[in-house]
């Protein structure tokens, strides 16, 4: 497939496939009515620029026939079919055809929990009609597609979402020098001074996050049994006084009362997955009491027409993504993270610029929008994507810190 997406479709969504592999030159045989010589068939495609490679909106397959009776201008969709490729992919239009040549543009859906757009297979091409009377053609070779799926290895022995505890040994030993030593000193000392949340909704979510962010660091960087022992009490208490709290003022429709828990319970479902060997099981049975029905406000979050969350999407798949990566539920995971994927295309244009501007791009991408921002992290540390390898969000970070800062 050749396709090279307009700002427009890469609002709407990307491309479903990366082609992995071209098997060309790619042949069948196009047999005429009479004793016509044989004609030749064959597709092309190349690698589509997008970060979504699960949706075939916007996808073109070029379409080559040999010898001159071929009239592709005459021709339409009708007058071609797939022959096999994904379920739930359709020919929507022949375009800038001329000669022997048709380009196919391809439509399917783009919802990011539609399976049938998620199937590695070969893709090829029945022409049912050469645009001269009595001419039949038969069908091209296939070339391999793949659809980009997400791997759905099983994960097992926690911590597994952002650190695993064979690291602990190299970051205590990083922990020693500057300026790992500044921050470990730092997350000492606010450990130190015990949890204590002030009141109102905003200040308990963030004095849980930060509470946790830095007991987490306490029990990883620490060889003491004593202090690692302390620190799970300690989160646990702090999980089981404030999250009810929490819970109860989240609101749908409400960026304040979306948003913001939306990245306390990232950091919180991070630090569980860290101390979770050394819980006992009511700590887990208590922190899990609490954190199921937070899990189910995103989960159950309403949709839009287009069946996306219908407000904070980005937020949304953050908080679903890792809560069912935690409980290793790859299938629901991975629609997550999708869904995650597709929110990320349609706000980066196609050399990686952030569509709603710089304080937009810098709050969301860059500052302490966790769920936003870091799910990329535990995407790639689970062995899911590695993001941070896709051209665009390259470009897209060195837009945030560099270029958009400039004034020329």
């Amino acid at each position: 497939m050749s396709y090279t997406p307009n700002s427009e479709e890469i609002a709407h969504g990307g491309v479903v496939f990366l082609f992995n592999s071209l098997l060309g030159p790619l042949y069948a045989e196009w047999v005429p009515f009479g004793n016509s010589p044989p004609r030749e068939a064959s597709i092309t495609g190349t690698e589509p620029s997008s970060l979504m490679k699960n949706n075939v909106d916007g996808a073109t397959v070029t379409v080559t026939l040999s010898g001159t009776r071929y009239v592709a201008a005459l021709l339409g969709a009708e007058d071609f079919e797939l022959a096999s490729g994904p379920s739930g992919v359709r020919i929507e239009r022949v375009s800038r055809t001329s000669g022997t040549v048709a380009v196919l543009t391809l439509g399917g859906s783009s919802a990011a929990d539609d399976e049938s757009l998620y199937e590695d297979g070969s893709l090829s091409v029945r022409v049912l009609a050469t645009g001269h009377e009595g001419d039949e053609a038969l069908v091209t070779e296939g070339i391999e597609v793949s659809a980009a799926a997400l791997p759905e290895t099983s994960l097992s022995g926690h911590p597994y979402l952002i650190v695993k505890k064979s690291m602990y040994p190299e970051l205590r030993k990083r922990a020693e020098k500057e300026p790992w030593a500044t921050i470990k000193r730092s997350a000492v000392s606010w450990f130190n001074r015990g949890y204590s949340p002030r009141s109102g909704f905003w200040y308990q979510c963030r004095d849980l996050t930060v509470f946790l962010s830095r007991a987490s660091l306490v029990y990883i960087l620490t060889e003491s049994e004593a202090v690692r022992q302390s620190a799970v009490s300690a989160m646990v208490n702090a999980i089981t006084q404030t999250f009810p709290s929490i819970r109860n003022g989240m609101q749908t429709g409400s960026h304040f009362r979306t948003v913001t828990p939306g990245q306390v319970f990232f950091i919180t479902v991070l630090a569980v997955d860290i101390i979770y060997d050394d819980m006992s099981a009511q700590q887990r049975s208590l922190v899990n009491a609490q954190l199921t029905p937070a899990a189910n406000f995103f989960i159950n979050y309403p949709h839009n027409a287009q069946g996306l969350p219908a407000n904070w999407p980005l937020n949304v798949y953050g908080a679903r993504l890792v809560w069912h990566l935690f409980q290793d539920d790859q299938v629901e995971a991975n629609k997550a993270i999708r869904g995650y994927i597709e929110m990320l295309d349609r706000q980066i244009t196609a050399d990686g610029v952030f569509r709603e501007g710089t304080q937009y791009a810098t709050a969301r991408m860059a500052q302490g929008n966790y769920a936003k921002s870091y799910a990329m992290d535990v995407i790639a540390f689970t062995g899911k994507r590695n993001l941070y390898k896709e051209p665009r969000l390259v470009s897209l970070y060195e837009w945030i810190y560099g270029y958009s800062l400039t004034p020329f």
